[in-house]
C-alpha cells in the first residue's frame, strides 16, 4: 500500500510537518515542501500564470495496518503554518 498526498500550495517559509496516522497507529512525520503562500487566496494552479506551487508526498504503507473494512486515516499538523491539500489517498501498486 501506498500513500499519495497532493497539496496545492503551503506556506512558502514555514510549511512545517504533520504526524500521519492509520488505524490507531503512528506511521511516519511527513515534512512538506514550502509554497507560494497563496493557496490561502487562490484555488486554481492550472490557471494560466497561477502563483501557486503544488508538491505532493508519496509514501510506501506497511501492508499489516490494513484489513477488509474502513479506514481511518488521521494527519496532525504538528509543526508549521498552513498546507492546502488537493487530494489524499491510499492505493495499492500493480505488478
Amino acid at each position: 500500500m501506498d500513500l499519495a498526498l497532493w497539496l496545492i500550495d503551503s506556506h512558502a517559509t514555514s510549511p512545517g510537518s504533520a504526524v500521519l496516522g492509520i488505524n490507531g497507529t503512528t506511521v511516519d512525520r511527513l515534512v512538506f515542501a514550502g509554497g507560494a503562500t497563496k493557496g490561502s487566496t487562490l484555488g486554481d494552479s492550472t490557471a494560466a500564470g497561477s502563483p501557486l506551487k503544488p508538491s505532493y508526498l508519496e509514501r510506501p504503507l506497511p501492508a499489516e495496518l490494513f484489513r477488509a473494512g474502513e479506514h481511518v486515516l488521521e494527519l496532525h499538523k504538528d509543526e508549521g503554518s498552513w498546507i492546502a491539500y488537493d487530494a489524499i489517498g491510499v492505493f495499492a501498486r500493480r505488478g
